[in-house]
Parts: C-alpha cells; sequence; structure tokens
C-alpha cells in the first residue's frame, strides 16, 4: 500500500469541494453501511461550509470524522 500524506492546510478547500461534488451530483458515488458507520453519516450529513471554502466545525455535528471520506479526494 502507498500512503501520500496530504497536508489539509493546503487542500482543504479543494477536497471539501470534491467531496461534496461526489456525495451530490448523480445521486452521489458513495456508500456507507449505516449500522457500522452512524456518526459518519450524521457528520456528511450535518456538515456545513462557511462560506469561504472551509468547514464550519461549530455547526457539524462529530467534525473530526469528516476528514475520513475527504481525505482521499485529493486526486
Amino acid at each position: 500500500m502507498l500512503v501520500i500524506p496530504v497536508p489539509f492546510s493546503k487542500y482543504h478547500k479543494e477536497m471539501l469541494t470534491h467531496s461534496k461534488e461526489m456525495m451530490e451530483y448523480n445521486n452521489g458515488h458513495m456508500a456507507i453501511n449505516p449500522s457500522k458507520h452512524g456518526k459518519l453519516i450524521t457528520v456528511l450529513r450535518t456538515a456545513m461550509e462557511n462560506g469561504e471554502g472551509m468547514l464550519d466545525k461549530e455547526a457539524t455535528s462529530h467534525d473530526d470524522l469528516f476528514e475520513l471520506p475527504v481525505s482521499p479526494t485529493r486526486i
């Protein structure tokens, strides 16, 4: 397995935008097992952008889990 570290400080806007597109357009491209990952679904449903292309952590439940689905979107 090849792991490539991605600095959120540099690519957070790009990753948030790409994640949003993957989940919203054409009925989404992500399948999540609700019985195993209920908190992750909550994160994705409550995620709010602050208007500057960044995650509004105060308005998002379990915001620390948001990095999980967003990380692989940096291509």
